[in-house]
């Protein structure tokens, strides 16, 4: 069965980009666990990693302002993925296409 939540997003070049997913049920054990996420260009090259925390059964993902200046102003699209892993397992949680807009959102 596929668990994958599929979601497209947009990124405004120099604001804050944060998220948060909340696991359901307690199958997963998120002691010891981390969150990773990371932008890709359709290559497959890294864009960027945002930082990412876990607390309790939600998991933050940011990308502060100054880091999304750091995309090329070359890239109008991305995509992205956000895993949890620890020692013994590695899940694909949220995955999707990213729109990357070379303006600041003033809304």
């Amino acid at each position: 069965m596929d668990y994958i939540k599929r979601f497209s997003e947009t990124i405004h070049i120099g604001n804050d980009w944060n998220r948060s997913y909340t696991i359901q049920g307690d199958n997963i054990d998120l002691n010891n666990a981390h969150a990773v996420c990371k932008l890709r260009t359709s290559n497959d090259e890294l864009i960027l990693e945002a930082d990412c925390t876990i607390q309790d059964k939600s998991i933050y993902v940011s990308i502060p302002a100054a880091k999304s200046l750091t995309i090329p102003k070359t890239l109008s699209k991305g995509f992205y993925d956000v895993f949890i892993t620890s020692d013994t397992y590695s899940y694909k949680l949220v995955m999707g296409s990213v729109k990357i807009i070379h303006d600041v959102s003033l809304h």
